[in-house]
């Protein structure tokens, strides 16, 4: 299950997104509208995981094709500096690699993001 906690200022929003979760099934339009992530930490203990990031409010995993995969093996931080923007940021895990899987991690993943 995704969480969100925000720190408001006067000129922007930050949310550290936590997933501690993450599977086959895609988590939908996480912020309602447009996001920009910024940081992203992956957690995964071991095995291969394919980590899709969609800009889709509603993605069929397996059949829309993700706009982002990330080839994960162990745990990984990435900073980005000036951002991925999506419109609408869905997101899944699968074992397969490619756009057509649609087995869930054989291990426990877990994503960290923060988003403006």
């Amino acid at each position: 299950m995704a969480t969100k906690t925000g720190k408001y200022s006067a000129t922007h929003t930050d949310f550290v997104l936590t997933d501690d979760n993450v599977g086959a099934s895609a988590v939908d339009n996480v912020f309602g509208g447009s996001a920009t992530v910024f940081s992203m930490h992956m957690d995964v203990p071991s095995n291969t995981t394919h980590l899709r990031l969609y800009d889709n409010a509603d993605p069929t995993v397996g059949t829309t094709d993700p706009d982002f995969i990330f080839k994960l093996t162990e745990n990984v931080c990435w900073t980005i500096v000036d951002g991925i923007t999506f419109t609408n940021l869905s997101y899944a895990a699968v074992q397969e690699d490619g756009t057509s899987g649609t087995s869930s991690p054989a291990v426990t993943v877990k994503l960290h993001a923060v988003v403006r």
